[in-house]
């Protein structure tokens, strides 16, 4: 039902995704997988400054459930000093236990250049890439459906690459259509500030935004002819 719920948002009919989820609390009782779900939902649509709530108090419930996207929300919404109580804080975990972070290095890449610590960003810049290239490499399923090819469009374009920014910007964009979530991080995502307002980056948004409301109004048919709208 979690997952049912997810698709609707994904597609961009949130109060059709909030049943599902209301039904799945029903069947389970679990308000704090509740509450994430309402955090991805309101993720999906750039609601930073709720999604940051929303992740809190998650993570007073349940410590467990957030530690790697705590200190990403906190620095998206804008709550620099959280954000550097939480990346601190899971960059000693990962020390404690030697795991590389596969999803989050970029973003403490972020936190740790608005700080003015340039090197360690670097080096996470630079983790992130090698990463992602590998994916890239052995066809993993980030690289399929072209997540890591986004990493690397951020990373470059922060970092002042553009010829490599927009060669994977590119490559994402050959995504035959995308969830509402993708559109959300095209828009927000800070580690893209430096080429948002280009006419090239702006032209891929656009294209970006055709194709996930053509998917939207395709199902929006569907589901009215099926009497679920």
């Amino acid at each position: 039902l979690n997952n049912m719920g997810q698709l609707f948002i994904d597609i961009g009919f949130p109060e059709s995704g909030k049943k599902y989820y209301l039904q799945a609390l029903e069947l389970t009782e679990d308000s704090t997988e509740y509450l994430n779900r309402l955090r991805n939902l309101e993720w999906t649509f750039g609601n930073s400054e709720k999604v940051y709530q929303l992740t809190k108090t998650i993570y007073k419930r349940d410590s467990a459930r957030v530690p790697a996207f705590i200190a990403a929300d906190c620095l998206i919404a804008g709550h620099e000093k959280e954000a550097a109580y939480y990346f601190e804080k899971l960059k000693k975990q990962k020390e404690k236990s030697g795991e590389i972070d596969l999803y989050n290095s970029k973003e403490f890449g972020l936190y740790l250049w608005q700080i003015g610590r340039k090197k360690e960003a670097e080096f996470c810049f630079n983790q992130q890439i090698k990463i992602c290239e590998e994916s890239i490499r052995l066809g993993r399923w980030n690289s399929m459906q072209k997540g890591a090819q986004f990493d690397l469009a951020e990373v470059y374009a922060f970092m002042g690459n553009k010829e490599k920014a927009y060669h994977y910007l590119d490559e994402v964009n050959k995504n035959n259509s995308f969830p509402l979530w993708w559109v959300t991080l095209f828009k927000n995502h800070p580690l893209l500030d430096p080429i948002r307002h280009e006419p090239r980056f702006q032209k891929i948004l656009k294209d970006v935004e055709a194709k996930y409301q053509a998917e939207h109004e395709r199902v929006r048919k569907w589901l009215v002819s099926q009497g679920m709208l």
